[in-house]
């Protein structure tokens, strides 16, 4: 069978046989695809602001979708601020799928809080233009103390891609 020569076999990928290429093997448009998909991992991130919230939401938004690709967004929904003396916050949860590391992922969620307009200074005063958190990467959770929030625990029960993958994968 010249298929046994050229390529190996892959278990199992989404509930999938895939074939890829052995080494020094060309792979076609199609396999690079799959291969790609392999290296990817389900993140989930926590986006909050208290101050021209819809605004800053909107703009988060398009600009993590423009560097991470697309995701699927919970419902917005407003809470009192935690730990601090502060205005409500307008909050939600993004998923996808990213080949990035998590200190990669952090960086970019820093950068889109800042282009959002998030300063230092205005943080000291209670005023959050835009906070993003890295909640889950893989199967590994951060900032773990949200997890129990709430309306943390009410998104992602919202959002069956959400509910579906934690029920599956984190334990």
């Amino acid at each position: 069978m010249t298929v046994a020569k050229k390529y190996s076999f892959y278990a199992l990928f989404h509930e999938k046989f895939v074939i890829l290429p052995l080494h020094n093997e060309k792979a076609d448009n199609s396999t690079i695809l799959i291969m790609n998909q392999q290296k990817k991992k389900r993140f989930i991130l926590a986006l909050g602001s208290n101050c021209k919230r819809e605004r800053r939401m909107a703009v988060a938004k398009a600009l993590l979708e423009e560097k991470l690709g697309p995701m699927t967004f919970t419902p917005m929904v407003e809470t009192n601020a935690i730990g601090i003396e502060a205005t409500p916050f307008l909050n939600c949860l993004a998923t996808g799928e990213s080949e990035m590391t998590a200190k990669d992922i952090t960086l970019l969620l820093k950068h889109v809080e800042q282009a959002c307009g998030d300063k230092p200074d205005l943080r000291s005063g209670n005023i959050i233009m835009m906070d993003i958190d890295l909640l889950l990467l893989g199967k590994k959770r951060y900032h773990t103390d949200d997890w129990s929030r709430n309306y943390i625990v009410e998104l992602m029960a919202s959002v069956p891609e959400i509910a579906n993958y934690i029920s599956l994968n984190i334990k």
